[in-house]
């Protein structure tokens, strides 16, 4: 994500955040700066699944929202190994069945083919 930021010009935004005076009368340096924000944001809520979307939900900014997944991901090397063994897992369930997806279509078309049916 940080390559896609980077090449939006978001990054800085993402990292460092911004302080927001909120004034009555924003400039328009404000009102881009707000765009962008809201930019950002968007990227990262669309980039997430629900169970990952609702840890951040609160946030009302990018970098907020950011500082939340760098310290869910970041800060405990347990759950980024959790999650890495979690997608090993779902490879090797995946394969597991192709294997046995092929075994079984193998056996039909062996028995398909098999000379003694034929005669």
């Amino acid at each position: 994500m940080k390559t896609m930021f980077k090449s939006q010009e978001l990054w800085d935004l993402v990292e460092k955040g911004f302080v927001d005076p909120n004034p009555a009368q924003p400039n328009q340096q404000l009102w881009d700066t707000w765009k962008k924000d809201a930019k950002a944001l968007f990227l990262i809520q669309s980039a997430l699944d629900d169970d990952l979307f609702s840890r951040i939900a609160s946030a009302s900014t990018s970098n907020q929202a950011w500082e939340i997944l760098k310290k869910e991901y970041l800060g405990d090397k347990k759950k980024v190994w959790i999650l890495l063994w979690r997608s090993c897992t779902d490879v090797v369930q995946v394969m597991v069945i192709t294997f046995r997806l092929h075994k079984l279509v193998w056996s039909i078309w062996r028995l398909a083919l098999d000379p003694l049916r034929m005669a």
